[in-house]
């Protein structure tokens, strides 16, 4: 029976009332999660002190402003932010003004990220993630900090992440820090069960907060986008003093809103009875329509391909055409040799990099060389073997270049290989966040010859695309459409490609990068003084060479093709990479080491040797250096990994390449990463037999 009180009144004789006082009171008797501290003693530190040792951390603070936020970033390798405050609206009871500051205020943070470089790096990277609360406020201020060595790190204090909160000059603030693993373990669970229910605000958000589509700008609306799903909003209680610290640096943001205001019109957006506000697929194409209406956007929809070169071949005439038009295939000895020297030059601005040796980064490039240059015959030879029976999965229309690490020279060697190939410098670079994956392939099949270049792609935009990767057929051998492009992707974030895409694509995995403390400007302009000067000469003589030979391939598909061996495919790999290595000789030049004669099954192939061949080095050199990280049975040796950001890096790299029958066993946890291999297989690949004494028995 419900606990009632009943009052009297003043000796009026009325009816007493009874009133429901369990309602009233309710909110003392809900339970609270509770910690239970006990004191040790008081310290001074400066927030410098508090923070230092560690090398990774994780916070959940309602409010937060960005030079806090780099400050704290540049100190740790690894950081995982939760904004637990993310929309804090006015008090005002027009849903459609509601919704505008949500979606102004996730712009806003994501330009105000944008605007600090090496945030935006270290999102790019991985390094630093950011989750806001849609869903739920977070009032909680919580620092979790750890350290390479296995110590931690808890601090609780009464600050957000701002730093008038962390000066301790205007406001009086309460910090307490524990630093037992019973407390972070604690925490961490807490940490963990809030950031599955956080909403990432991802780089790509970030990096695209200067386009006109504010979909792919927006956090919030690129995330109903691409689920395909609603977003709740749910309008939470205004706190005024987070309010001040956020439109402290958030200077744009009423301007924001305004725009979203105007976008938000007349698309029937309502508030739920229970305050909650759902944003629909739907409502994202009324805000489509009405930047085409209110011309906020650039004209940007359609993409323009009537200047980009067009390569075909006349295999009669023995001709290469650009745009419709007759190359010169006959260059002079000196603009070959002009060719030759600007080629090797390419080359040589990798001898400084760093993170790999250099030679092994000018192999992976001269890959890539080899399959751009050879790239606009892949469509004719995928027809011919359509037509015989023949596989073409040694033909791919696909390429993805791919490293963890930034600044690695991939967009400057594509860049250059375009020019060499057509003459022409500056042709578009596309880019993940301005081109659409539905309208990659589309815009494949209106190009012919020249590889397409579409750059920053990640994980999300390659899974869309995987559909179109699968059935290459439908739009090359189906049609017998012999002019088909390559596209290359690159990317910083797509490191282990789905092993469905893997074998239909040609992977490379540079990782050298340019040194931290070299003037990368400089780097960046003379590599761009010397694309201004390449001709394309070299891939002239290139082309005239390579003609006859793959006219001959497919005189004897067409001819002989239905006899060949069942387990033949078209491999003209050799065929490119002898050309080129013929060209220097001819020519009177030196043949660089990494100049060799490249096969499909041995370069490029899933199972490639060569793909593994570093992974096993790797392998074998820290097993001289650290031997007590392996533990060695008779059947199985595993090693334990660290949990920084290398060891993972490294640790998942070996599993993406390493052979089926090798890799017994991968897991990967806070703590590190242990990876197993099966004994004998290793020992075989590596050239080592691992001695008895590193034995634990089980």
């Amino acid at each position: 029976m419900a606990q009632a009180e009943v009052q009297a009144t003043e000796e009026t004789g009325e009816d007493i009332r009874v009133v429901d006082i369990r309602r009233r009171d309710e909110w003392v008797h809900r339970i609270m999660r509770c910690v239970r501290t006990q004191m040790i003693e008081e310290e001074d530190l400066s927030t410098s002190d508090l923070f230092a040792g560690y090398d990774d951390l994780r916070v959940i603070t309602f409010s937060y402003d960005i030079p806090m936020l780099d400050w704290l970033a540049d100190r740790f390798q690894f950081v995982e932010l939760i904004i637990g405050g993310d929309f804090m609206l006015r008090k005002d009871d027009k849903t459609i003004s509601k919704v505008a500051e949500c979606l102004a205020k996730a712009e806003t943070d994501a330009r105000q990220l944008s605007m600090y470089d090496r945030l935006v790096k270290r999102m790019k990277d991985g390094s630093l993630v950011v989750k806001s609360s849609p869903n739920v406020v977070d009032h909680r201020k919580l620092y979790l900090l750890r350290a390479d060595d296995g110590r931690t790190r808890v601090i609780d204090p009464s600050a957000n992440m701002t730093r008038g909160a962390w000066s301790v000059s205007d406001q009086i603030e309460h910090v307490s820090f524990d630093d037992s693993l019973k407390a972070y373990d604690f925490y961490q669970k807490l940490f963990d069960s809030a950031w599955d229910m956080a909403s990432n605000i991802p780089y790509t958000a970030v990096q695209a907060v200067t386009t006109s589509h504010p979909e792919k700008a927006n956090a919030i609306l690129k995330k109903v986008v691409e689920t395909k799903k609603a977003v709740v909003i749910q309008p939470p209680q205004t706190d005024e003093k987070a309010e001040l610290t956020i439109y402290q640096y958030n200077a744009n943001i009423e301007d924001a809103e305004k725009k979203y205001i105007r976008l938000l019109k007349d698309t029937g957006i309502r508030k739920n009875k229970d305050g909650s506000i759902l944003l629909l697929p739907k409502d994202v194409e009324k805000i489509r329509a009405n930047i085409r209406k209110a011309h906020v956007a650039e004209e940007n929809a359609q993409v323009k391909t009537e200047d980009y070169p067009r390569i075909t071949f006349d295999y009669n005439r023995q001709a290469m055409l650009l745009n419709g038009t007759d190359v010169d295939l006959h260059p002079s000895e000196e603009e070959v040799k002009a060719g030759i020297r600007d080629l090797l030059s390419i080359f040589d601005k990798y001898n400084s990099f760093v993170g790999t040796d250099p030679q092994k980064q000018k192999a992976i490039y001269y890959k890539l060389l080899n399959a751009m240059f050879a790239s606009p015959f892949f469509a004719k030879l995928r027809c011919e073997s359509r037509l015989i029976d023949k596989g073409t999965t040694s033909l791919p229309l696909y390429l993805l270049i791919s490293s963890s690490r930034a600044s690695t020279g991939k967009s400057f060697f594509v860049e250059a290989v375009q020019k060499m190939m057509t003459g022409k410098r500056d042709l578009r670079v596309f880019t993940a966040n301005k081109l659409a994956s539905k309208d990659a392939v589309p815009l494949q099949i209106s190009m012919a010859g020249t590889p397409i270049f579409i750059d920053e792609i990640d994980n999300a935009y390659l899974s869309r695309l995987s559909g179109a990767i699968k059935t290459t057929d439908q739009i090359c051998e189906l049609r017998q459409k012999d002019d088909v492009p390559m596209v290359i992707f690159a990317s910083n974030d797509v490191t282990d490609p789905d092993d469905k895409i893997r074998k239909r694509v040609i992977f490379l995995n540079p990782e050298g990068t340019i040194p931290s403390d070299a003037d990368q400007t400089a780097w960046l302009s003379a590599g761009g003084s010397l694309i201004a000067r390449i001709t394309m000469s070299l891939y002239r003589e290139y082309v005239r060479r390579m003609i006859p030979k793959v006219w001959d391939m497919i005189d004897q598909m067409e001819t002989n093709g239905r006899d060949f061996p069942d387990n033949w495919y078209p491999d003209i790999m050799p065929l490119s990479s002898e050309t080129l290595i013929d060209i220097l000789k001819d020519y009177g030049f030196d043949v660089p080491d990494y100049f060799r004669v490249l096969t499909w099954y041995d370069d490029f192939g899933e199972n490639a040797a060569c793909i593994s061949a570093d992974a096993f080095q790797e392998i074998r050199e820290l097993y001289q250096a650290d031997r007590k990280l392996f533990s060695v049975t008779k059947e199985a040796v595993t090693i334990q990994m660290g949990s920084d950001k290398d060891s993972r890096r490294k640790a998942e790299s070996w599993k993406s390449v390493m052979p089926v029958e090798i890799l017994k066993d991968y897991h990967s946890g806070r703590d590190g990463t242990v990876i197993s291999f099966d004994r004998a297989g290793l020992e075989a690949r590596i050239g080592i037999r691992f001695k008895k004494k590193w034995f634990r028995r089980r």
